[in-house]
């Protein structure tokens, strides 16, 4: 069975690369979108039957409620509005996926071994980047904020300090996980 679970993992992920480069194109989007869609499919269907998922109610809910709200987004957003709508949507996968770091961290802490602990301080990294980034673009497209850069003294070297304390943090929490409670 795991042999099947890995060869399906692998297909999607075939369709997912072959999608993106399909995006490449406008003459190609619209079956890149489409390959892109199978292999998501195809991913999340084999991980709810890996997983041996025993109750599927939340996840039914989170269907029907994000399929509300992806029609109505579909409906009320203009054509001119979607790089903010594309912006605010990428910034909540971000936001998502430090939630779901944080979720694992406090779930199997502290007992975390080394390559799970990289792996959630990486998604709280590149997540908590992500959502606040989209966040700003979404902010500027909306022109709720100006659009120039933003400049102060002192940036780049307090940005290089604030690296260094993400990555301190980072190792800290990966080596000794049970103190970061």
């Amino acid at each position: 069975m795991n042999t099947v679970i890995d060869i399906t993992y692998l297909i999607s992920s075939i369709f997912f690369i072959v999608g993106i480069k399909k995006l490449s194109s406008p003459k190609t989007a619209r079956k890149g979108n489409l390959y892109a869609a199978i292999g998501m499919l195809l991913a999340i269907v084999v991980t709810l039957f890996a997983k041996q998922v025993l109750t599927y109610e939340w996840i039914i809910i989170g269907i029907i409620i994000g399929s509300a709200i992806g029609a109505i987004m579909a409906v009320r957003v203009k054509m001119t509005g979607m790089p903010q709508m594309v912006g605010m949507l990428n910034g909540f996968g971000g936001g998502a996926s430090t939630l779901v770091a944080l979720s694992e961290y406090y779930k199997i802490s502290p007992h975390i071994p080394i390559n799970t602990g990289v792996a959630i301080v990486l998604s709280l990294l590149i997540g908590g980047v992500t959502f606040t980034g989209s966040m700003i673009a979404f902010a500027k497209l909306q022109g709720w904020i100006t659009g120039k850069v933003i400049k102060y003294p002192g940036q780049h070297p307090l940005n290089a300090l604030l690296l260094l304390f993400i990555l301190a943090a980072g190792t800290y929490v990966v080596i000794n996980p049970a103190s970061a409670d």
